[in-house]
């Protein structure tokens, strides 16, 4: 009786992975693995600050007050908007030109917390997606202001 039941569920796993696949392809949620196409970065309370589209077109800035901090989210986007999840592999590497007025320190992958340093002034920031160890996507140099 055992045996048969795993059998039928068996059967039944790879019609429930399908249905939950095209659950998140209906959500906008790409499982990893799409064409990346831009980012948008996030602060704590979800709202968009910098976005990147599929022309590499930066809109917004960053800003973290001198000594202090901000959390903030960077989300991958596939041509048409929609979300990309991190492929196996895949991770976000952050860079920014003036380590003296700011640092990045990520906590998971794409999330972590932009800190000003001890001197106020203007700098650049750019994201590589890196897939098993190949810069997949680079960003142009989005403005970071510390105050």
């Amino acid at each position: 009786m055992k045996t048969h039941a795993r059998t039928r569920l068996g059967r039944f796993a790879p019609l429930l992975a399908l249905f939950l696949m095209a659950g998140c392809a209906d959500l906008g949620v790409d499982p990893g693995g799409g064409e990346l196409a831009g980012l948008v970065i996030t602060d704590n309370t979800g709202v968009a600050v910098v976005t990147v589209n599929s022309a590499n077109s930066v809109t917004g800035s960053l800003t973290v007050v001198r000594n202090g901090q901000r959390p903030l989210s960077i989300g991958l986007r596939n041509a048409s908007g929609g979300v990309l999840a991190p492929g196996v592999g895949q991770t976000i590497r952050v860079t920014i030109t003036n380590t003296q007025l700011a640092t990045w320190v990520e906590t998971t992958t794409g999330i972590g917390t932009l800190r000003g340093g001890s001197t106020t002034g203007t700098t650049t920031l750019r994201v590589d997606v890196i897939t098993s160890g190949t810069v997949e996507y680079t960003t142009p140099a989005i403005t970071l202001n510390v105050t």
